[in-house]
Order: C-alpha cells, then structure tokens, then sequence
C-alpha cells in the first residue's frame, strides 16, 4: 500500500472515530485499461487496512466497486445515520457485447 494512501486511510479513521455513528463507504473503480478485478482487489486492500490495521468495525465498513472509469479511482465517504448512500458514478461505459454472428448449416 502506498504511503500516502495509508496517510489518506489514517485521516479518514480519525473522521470516523469522531462519530460513531458514521458509516464508512469506499468505491472501487477500474481503470479504462485495467483488469477485470482490479477494483475489488484495491477495496479488500483498503477493507482490510481499515479494519486490521485501524480496527474499525466491519459493521461499519461498506465496499461497492463502481464499473469504470479513465484512471483506477477510490472514493471515501463518511455517511452520517440516516443519510442517503453514496451512488458510484463511472464515467466509462460498459462495453457491449457484440451480437452472435449468424452460423452456416
């Protein structure tokens, strides 16, 4: 994990611990050019910092990877109770699965 990373993760606990009745919400999104997977890949990571390395509550903690976008992307966002859940929000468009060609007999 990158050290800024662990720095961001660190001041995001700190917000958290600050209210315990936040709830912890991390999108996940691929990059254009990633592999399938990345996404989740880098929530678990993150998932897993928060709540072994920081001890926040995995009840608290909710992981959504959210399609892609042009760069790898985490969002952080602390939801008081009672507030509306943050919706991820791709900017790159799944592609589309390419018609079946017709077969010969």
């Amino acid at each position: 994990m990158p050290k800024d990373e662990n720095v961001r993760l660190d001041n995001f606990m700190i917000e958290l611990q600050s209210d315990p009745t936040t709830q912890a919400h991390i999108i996940s999104y691929n990059a254009r050019a990633g592999r399938p997977g990345d996404a989740q890949k880098a929530a678990d990571r993150i998932k897993d910092y928060l709540i072994r390395k920081r001890g926040l509550d995995w009840s608290r903690l909710v992981t959504v990877t959210g399609g892609s976008r042009e760069k790898p992307t985490i969002e952080l966002w602390i939801v008081p109770a009672g507030a509306p859940l943050p919706k991820p929000t791709p900017t790159v468009k799944p592609s589309k699965p390419k018609p079946n060609s017709p077969t010969k007999p």
